[in-house]
């Protein structure tokens, strides 16, 4: 109780020190602390945003996901990010088995903006479109040569329940 006491006093103490010496340095943390709990509260709210009267969620996965079982809701939205070399021919080809996800966006961002060849990022959105369950099933191959020339797998079981 003595500590708290102290503790308040010190914080007060500091504060009239800021105020007397610089209102600028003053009103930066009180802007601070404001952007702070706010920079919070969307955290705490962000994973979903009201689209009618269901929560839609937006989760960005990546390939340190692959292998993962993960439950949503209808109506959500899942972005797969993985690095990706066009220049190459292996690119990553959706295999997704099952109706529960609908493909509804892909592109590839170059790491260099400019450079001919390199690395990049597929980004792949999907969209649960119905409850059950669905493998989201990403290869990386060069598709003209068909199913033997995949190098890498990218797998997450999927199970799509209604709010």
């Amino acid at each position: 109780m003595i500590k708290k006491q102290y503790e308040n006093q010190f914080l007060s103490i500091a504060i009239n020190f800021l105020a007397s010496r610089n209102k600028r340095i003053l009103t930066c943390l009180v802007a601070f602390s404001r952007l702070s709990l706010l920079l919070i509260a969307c955290a705490i709210t962000s994973p979903h945003a009201i689209a009618g009267e269901k929560p839609v969620f937006k989760s960005t996965l990546s390939y340190e996901d692959n292998g993962k079982s993960i439950e949503t809701l209808v109506g959500s939205e899942l972005i797969v990010r993985l690095e990706e070399s066009p220049t190459t021919g292996y690119v990553w080809i959706n295999k997704t088995i099952g109706e529960v996800l609908t493909l509804k966006n892909t592109e590839f961002s170059a790491a260099l903006v400019g450079m001919l060849g390199g690395t990049g990022w597929r980004t792949l959105s999907f969209v649960v479109s119905k409850t059950g369950t669905s493998t989201l099933l990403l290869k990386q191959m060069r598709e003209w040569e068909g199913e033997s020339s995949v190098i890498k797998e990218f797998s997450i079981t999927i199970h799509a329940v209604s709010q």
